[in-house]
């Protein structure tokens, strides 16, 4: 078995051509980084088809991060227009009482890590039945958050009911 290592350069390979090579000598490229690793098998490649393959195979392997790139851009900044428009037109969720963590995020227009810092904090009020489950918000709160008045609020216990005194 043949191994050399060469540099890859970037290339153009037509797909016709890359059907040659792979009709070709049959060999192995594998790809480390900038490097080329490429094993001859039982025949004698020519070391430029590795070559011009493993350019192809990086040129790909760019291509599909440039695109993953574009994705997240277009993700992010999807996200952010929608924390833009502000609170969500959907009736069903005017029809709700209860709001999860998310649910209460689409309704107010913000994202649900907001809204879970605003429960941990206290600045919005929520019912959470043991220690490790979901937040729940009632409608008339979340309004109320949003609306800035949260003045003359009763603290509620995990089970929703007013916290007495001490």
């Amino acid at each position: 078995m043949v191994k050399r290592s060469f540099a890859a350069r970037p290339a153009s390979v037509s797909l016709e051509r890359m059907r040659e090579i792979a009709a070709g000598p049959d060999f192995t490229v594998r790809v480390d980084g900038t490097n080329v690793i490429w094993f001859g098998g039982t025949r004698e490649a020519d070391p430029e088809d590795a070559r011009l393959y493993a350019a192809a195979l990086l040129a790909a392997a760019e291509k599909a991060e440039r695109r993953l790139q574009e994705q997240r851009q277009e993700r992010k900044l999807a996200r952010a227009a929608a924390i833009d428009a502000g609170p969500s037109e959907k009736s069903w969720l005017d029809e709700r009482i209860w709001h999860s963590t998310s649910t209460a995020a689409e309704y107010a227009g913000m994202s649900s890590t907001t809204i879970v810092k605003a429960l941990q904090s206290g600045e919005l009020t929520g019912v959470q039945r043991t220690r490790n489950a979901r937040w729940r918000i009632h409608r008339d709160e979340l309004e109320a958050w949003l609306s800035g008045s949260t003045s003359g609020r009763v603290a509620t216990d995990s089970w929703g009911r007013p916290k007495k005194r001490r």
